[in-house]
C-alpha cells in the first residue's frame, strides 16, 4: 500500500481530461479549501457517492498513562469524523 497525495489527484485528473496541470491544481486546492472552511464553520460536508465529513465535540475525560498508570486529564476537543457512503462501502465488499 502506498500513499495517494493531492499531487496524484491532480495528475490523474490531468491525464483523464487533458487539462493543464496548473488549472487542475487550482481547482483541487479550491475544493479542499472549501471543505476545510465548511468544517471550520462546523458545517457538515456531504459528497454524494463518497461520504460525509462532520466535526464532533468529544467531552473532557480522565485517561491513564499505560506505562505509569498515572491519571491524565484529557481536555474537550473537536474531532473530524468521516462516514463513507453506501456506494463507497460496496466497492470494498
Amino acid at each position: 500500500m502506498g500513499c495517494f497525495s493531492k499531487k496524484d489527484i491532480v495528475n490523474t485528473i490531468c491525464a483523464k481530461r487533458a487539462l493543464k496541470r496548473d488549472d487542475v491544481s487550482v481547482i483541487v486546492n479550491d475544493v479542499f479549501s472549501s471543505i476545510t472552511d465548511a468544517l471550520a464553520r462546523n458545517d457538515e460536508v456531504k459528497l454524494r457517492g463518497f461520504g460525509t465529513f462532520t466535526m464532533k465535540r468529544k467531552a473532557a475525560r480522565v485517561g491513564r498513562n499505560p506505562k505509569t498508570n498515572e491519571r491524565i486529564d484529557i481536555p474537550e476537543r473537536l474531532s473530524l469524523i468521516f462516514r463513507p457512503s453506501k456506494d463507497l462501502k460496496n466497492i470494498f465488499e
